[in-house]
């Protein structure tokens, strides 16, 4: 079975109300300046329903004239199950090294977030070291987190400087296992940072918009 890059975190849009320029408005609002091509945080919008594909990397997608053009957009994923893109992740193995990917549902265009799903993995009792005793699970942990925070969140799982249940809470007691989970109540400081984003973001959105865009 192909592996996908090391590199790639694939962004699945799965809402029939995402149009190219909502994609690439969620592109500009989870892009980070410090983050061009090639970074280990930058997205992939997942195009293809072969698992093969993912075999090749494919090209990193940014906002605007390298992003979606809307010319022969068509996304395969539109109207798919939540279920049915995990199922595809496992398939194609996909999230090998990262273990995270993005889905942008109906109500993620509606609200602004994102899901953030990252696969569960479990340490067992006994003898051994850390990674001997690791079992990954063909299931993933799944929170909504507010898009403009989600390179900051995603950034920070890919390196292992903190945990999901850092900045997560569970549905119900018990171990970080797959399911869903609840983004931490947020601080001023939080919604302060976001505007100061937007406004970073801002030049940029006029420009894609005088471009057609977004």
């Amino acid at each position: 079975m192909s592996e996908t890059s090391t590199s790639d975190i694939l962004l699945f849009v799965n809402s029939s109300e995402a149009d190219y320029k909502v994609i690439n408005r969620f592109l500009l609002d989870a892009s980070t300046p410090d983050a061009g091509p090639g970074a280990d945080y930058t997205w992939h919008v997942a195009l293809q329903r072969n698992p093969t594909f993912f075999a090749d990397e494919p090209e990193t997608t940014q906002p605007g004239s390298d992003g979606l053009d809307g010319i022969d957009f068509d996304n395969p994923w539109a109207g798919a199950s939540i279920s049915e893109i995990e199922a595809f992740a496992f398939q194609a193995q996909i999230c090998v090294r990262s273990g995270l990917i993005l889905i942008l549902d109906d109500k993620g265009v509606e609200d602004e977030i994102v899901i953030v799903a990252e696969r569960a993995v479990v340490y067992e009792d006994g003898e051994g070291t850390v990674e001997e005793r690791q079992r990954v699970l063909d299931e993933f942990k799944k929170v909504r987190v507010p898009r403009l925070d989600v390179v900051n969140v995603a950034m920070n799982l890919w390196v292992a400087n903190m945990g999901f249940e850092e900045f997560t809470t569970s549905f119900s007691e018990g171990t970080f296992r797959g399911g869903w989970y609840e983004y931490r109540a947020e601080s001023m400081s939080r919604e302060t940072k976001r505007a100061e984003k937007r406004r970073e973001r801002e030049p940029l959105f006029k420009q894609l918009q005088e471009q057609g865009l977004v």
